[in-house]
Formats: C-alpha cells, structure tokens, sequence
C-alpha cells in the first residue's frame, strides 16, 4: 500500500472502523514504513492528550440554537 493511502486512512485505522483486509494492509505498511508509522504515533500521542483533557460544560443556549438550525435545515429540505 502506497504512503499516501496509509496517511489518508490512519484515523480510521486507529478507530478500527477498516475492513479487516485494509486493516491488515495497513499495519503490514506500518511495519514497513518509518514514516507513516512516526505519523501513526503522533496520532496516537494526539488522541492520548485529547482524552486527558477536562471536558467542559455546554453553554445553555447552545441546545436551543442546535435545535432552531435543525429545524431550519428540515424547512429547507422540504421546500425542494
């Protein structure tokens, strides 16, 4: 599998939502390849530090405003 492939793919990959068989092409590749396996890591370290953040609480108006664009999006869908 080309680099390129590899890079496009890596976050699904490290979702494990691939197919079995790009899955198994891909960590072969990784085996292979010190630079997607470096771009790997550095996705990895990045979710690491993402999931070691606090989360924060939603302002209250943000429900009502996702609410009212939903709406406005159906609206439209139906006008067509």
């Amino acid at each position: 599998m080309l680099c390129k492939n590899v890079l496009s793919l890596l976050s699904e990959f490290f979702d494990e939502v691939l197919d079995a068989g790009t899955s198994v092409q891909i960590s072969q590749h990784l085996d292979q390849c010190g630079r997607c396996r470096r771009e790997f890591n550095r996705l990895s370290l990045l979710h690491g530090k993402l999931n070691s953040l606090k989360s924060i609480q939603a302002p209250n108006f943000l429900g009502s405003l996702v609410e009212h664009r939903i709406s406005e999006i159906n609206e439209n869908s139906r006008r067509r």
